[in-house]
């Protein structure tokens, strides 16, 4: 993994809203309901990051605010909706305790809107987000909890061909061999899986090919 930034939405979540079509003329036209409030969430966005930016207290390096990212992202929403007024507050209270909230509006239509204001903003293109995770439950503070990471893919030459050699069902296969490891969440630690394969090439025949391969690129 690489660099990653977490921002935080003090804001109610909002959920995208379908275009809305008019006639005029002979000609069916249709426009966004929500250009303003898209708007004006992207300018709380732009202000949180500022602020995260010139935070002394945080504990994030300047780079990382290199956005918009511009490559293979991880992103997690988490929305915190807000609790119905008319219940007492033992129930109120009860329902902090899971990701329970299994109202209007839908959870799609909830990432839809982040993903849109998030354009050019946090990520380039929201096509970049290749790992998506999604959580909708009650809180007594409506907010937006947004956190992307990057998936770094500096690779040296001689590690993409180290990977090159094993598939990631094979090197799950191999994680399952070894006692106290859970292949599944350790499979997604490129580089975990790198130190794993070039340790095992010096103990163990069958990784022969890593063991040749470091061994013409350190010239022993």
């Amino acid at each position: 993994m690489g660099p990653s930034v977490k921002i935080i939405i003090n804001h109610p979540p909002t959920a995208k809203k379908r275009h809305r079509m008019f006639v005029k003329g002979n000609a069916v036209h249709s426009y966004d309901p929500q250009t303003f409030e898209k708007e004006l969430f992207k300018a709380s966005l732009r202000n949180e990051i500022l602020m995260l930016k010139y935070d002394e207290n945080n504990k994030i390096d300047e780079k990382d605010f290199n956005l918009p990212y511009n490559g293979p992202l991880y992103v997690t929403l988490t929305f915190f909706m807000p609790i119905p007024e008319t219940l007492s507050l033992s129930k109120k209270t009860a329902l902090l305790w899971i990701p329970n909230h299994s109202s209007k509006p839908d959870l799609d239509n909830l990432a839809k809107f982040i993903l849109d204001v998030g354009n050019d903003i946090l990520w380039k293109d929201d096509r970049m987000i290749t790992s998506l995770g999604l959580v909708k439950k009650y809180s007594f503070n409506p907010k937006i909890e947004i956190e992307v990471i990057t998936m770094d893919k500096r690779l040296s030459e001689e590690d993409k061909k180290i990977l090159g050699l094993f598939s990631p069902r094979k090197v799950e296969s191999i994680l399952e061999l070894l006692k106290g490891i859970n292949p599944k969440k350790y499979i997604e630690n490129i580089e975990g899986v790198i130190l794993v394969l070039k340790e095992l090439a010096n103990h163990n025949k069958e990784f022969s090919a890593i063991k040749k391969l470091l061994e013409k690129n350190h010239g022993n």
